[in-house]
């Protein structure tokens, strides 16, 4: 099964780390993919299959982005991101240096992914208003602000109903980067993330991840 993504937004990683890809980072395409492996079960009477064996399931999440930043390429390459100050004229610059090797041998971890597709809702919290003022709008009763939050509330839950999520994602592929100078070409970063099993065995959560 293939699924265009469309419009969405890439969140990889967790806490100080996590890296957002949008529209903002020009992110070209972005692609999931959910492949089932499956074993062929026959018997001598026939040659066509008697049933199938499911044998495993994984999400690829392939990603193209021009817009590349530093912080962008620690993440995903799994490298410490160096900086330091460079001042001139009294004015501070922070300069950044990612130093990739080919990491023979290194096991590929893996991080926490979700898509996110568009519009991004912003969640309404918990609390109802007390007012006729609510998220900057006066309604004329207290009433029609809590319906105005009630409406925002549903459209919220709705959306993440609608996340895509690897716990454990790894970057296995790194399509090349495209940095000709031409007319019709840009740099490009085109990688792969694939989903590997938590420490629960779960590879792919469709909807909320809360629900327990």
């Amino acid at each position: 099964m293939a699924k265009r993504s469309g419009p969405s937004l890439i969140e990889i990683g967790t806490g100080a780390d996590k890296i957002t890809i949008t529209n903002d980072q020009q992110m070209n395409d972005a692609t999931l993919r959910i492949e089932r492996d499956e074993f062929t079960l026959k018997d001598q009477s026939s040659s066509k299959p008697v049933g199938y064996k499911k044998t495993g399931i994984e999400g690829k999440l392939e990603i193209s982005i021009s817009d590349i930043s530093a912080q962008q390429i620690s993440l995903l390459f799994g490298v410490a991101l160096e900086s330091n100050t460079d001042t001139v004229n009294g004015v501070n610059y922070t300069m950044r240096k990612v130093a990739v090797t080919d990491q023979a041998g290194t096991l590929i971890t893996g991080q926490k992914v979700v898509l996110k597709p568009y519009p991004i809702l912003t969640d309404p919290g918990t609390t109802a208003p007390t007012t006729t003022t609510y998220n900057g709008k006066t309604y004329g009763s207290v009433a029609l602000a809590e319906d105005a939050f009630d409406a925002d509330v549903a459209a919220y839950k709705a959306w993440v109903n609608n996340w895509v999520t690897f716990p454990n994602g790894a970057l296995t592929s790194i399509n090349g980067t495209n940095l000709a100078f031409g007319l019709q070409t840009q740099q490009e970063l085109k990688v792969t993330l694939t989903s590997l099993p938590d420490t629960d065995g779960v590879r792919i959560i469709f909807g909320d991840e809360t629900v327990t």
